[in-house]
C-alpha cells in the first residue's frame, strides 16, 4: 500500500469518526434521558401509593424532634429506599450525628439522573412543586396577601381533590442539576463551581416585593453571572433528606434551565428553576403519573400554568 493510499484510508476514517461519534454520543444521551424519565415514573407511583394509603400527599417538609425533614424523607417507604428509612429513623435521636456525610453515604441510585456529570456523587436531582408559579408571593402594598391556593402541589394536608385544574395539567416534579459545592466548607472559603452555572443559586439584591416588579426580577436573575453575582448556594440537591428546600423542591418562576435565585432580604423570590444536562429541556413528572419532556422555550405562561393546581388555567 502506497503512501498516498495510506493517507486516505486515514482520512475516511477520521471522516467515519467525526460522523458516528457524535451519533453515539447522542444515543447515549437519549438512553439517559429515558433512564431519568424512568425514575420519575417510580417517584409518581410512590406518590400515588402514599396517597392511596393517607389519603393525602406526604408533607414538604416537617421536624423530628426539632431537626428538619424533607418530603424525600417521608416518602422513603415508598421510594423502597430501606436502608434510607432506617437512616430516616435516627432523625431526632443521640444516636445520629450532625454531619452532612452521614445522612448521604447510602447509595441512592433512584434519585440521581444518569445525565448529571456533577463530580459529586451524592444527593438528588429531583424537587417537587411547592412554590408553583411563584407569583402569589407578591401582593402589592396595602394589598392582602392571596392564599396559596393554586400555588404548587404540596402543602399541609393536599391531596389529588386540590387539583382542581386537572391532574394531567399540574407538575408535581421535576429534574435540577446538584451543586458541586462541598457542605463541609462555608461558602466564601471555598470558590463556586461557575462552570456549572446553572447549579448555582443567587443572591437577588435588591428583591421583589409588588405584583409589578415580577418580570424585572425575573430579567435579573436570568442575567445573574457566576463570576459576579452573590452565591447563596453550590450545594443544591445535596442535603436532599434534610436540608433547605432549596435541596428538594424547584419552581415554575422561570422556564427550564433558566438560572435560580434566592432573595434573602425579603425571603419571598424563590426560584429553583427546574435544570438538566439533557438537550433542549427537562423532564417534567405529571400529577396523573404521566413524564414529559418540556423544552426550554416553552411559553412562560405555559410553563407557569403547568406549575400551578387551582387557577382555572
Amino acid at each position: 500500500m502506497s503512501l498516498v493510499e495510506v493517507i486516505v484510508v486515514i482520512t475516511i476514517l477520521g471522516l467515519l469518526a467525526a460522523i458516528l461519534l457524535p451519533a453515539t454520543q447522542r444515543v447515549r444521551e437519549k438512553s439517559r434521558q429515558m433512564e431519568c424519565a424512568s425514575q420519575l415514573r417510580q417517584i409518581g407511583v410512590a406518590f400515588s401509593n402514599y396517597h392511596s394509603t393517607f389519603n393525602c400527599f406526604p408533607p414538604i417538609s416537617g421536624h423530628v424532634h426539632s431537626r428538619p425533614k424533607s418530603i424525600w424523607a417521608n416518602l422513603l417507604p415508598e421510594l423502597g429506599l430501606a436502608e434510607l428509612a432506617a437512616y430516616d429513623r435516627l432523625l431526632g435521636t443521640d444516636s445520629h450525628v450532625e454531619d452532612p456525610s452521614s445522612e448521604l453515604k447510602y447509595p441512592t441510585p433512584l434519585m440521581r439522573c444518569p445525565s448529571d456529570a456533577c463530580p459529586i456523587t451524592i444527593g438528588s436531582n429531583y424537587g417537587v412543586n411547592l412554590a408553583g408559579d411563584g407569583i402569589r408571593h407578591f401582593p402589592e402594598p396595602e394589598a392582602k396577601e392571596e392564599p396559596l391556593q393554586g400555588i404548587g402541589v404540596f402543602t399541609t394536608g393536599s391531596s389529588y381533590s386540590v387539583i382542581t385544574d386537572g391532574t394531567s395539567n399540574t407538575a408535581i416534579a421535576s429534574e435540577f442539576l446538584r451543586g458541586a459545592g462541598s457542605p463541609s466548607l462555608p461558602l466564601g472559603v471555598r470558590p463556586a463551581d461557575t462552570t456549572r452555572p446553572k447549579s448555582l443559586i443567587f443572591n437577588l439584591i435588591p428583591g421583589a416585593t409588588t405584583n409589578s416588579e415580577i418580570d424585572e426580577l425575573s430579567q435579573r436573575c436570568r442575567s445573574s453571572d457566576p463570576a459576579k453575582s452573590p452565591v447563596i448556594s453550590d450545594t443544591r440537591g445535596q442535603m436532599w433528606l434534610s436540608g433547605n428546600q432549596r435541596d428538594y423542591t424547584y419552581s415554575h418562576f422561570d422556564t427550564p434551565n433558566g438560572s435560580s435565585c434566592e432573595d434573602l432580604d425579603t425571603r419571598r423570590a424563590k426560584i429553583y428553576s427546574a435544570s438538566s444536562q439533557h438537550s433542549g429541556g427537562v423532564n417534567i413528572l405529571i400529577a396523573d403519573g404521566a413524564v414529559r419532556f418540556s423544552g426550554n422555550d416553552i411559553d412562560l405562561k405555559i410553563w407557569r400554568s403547568l406549575g400551578t393546581r387551582a387557577m382555572g388555567d
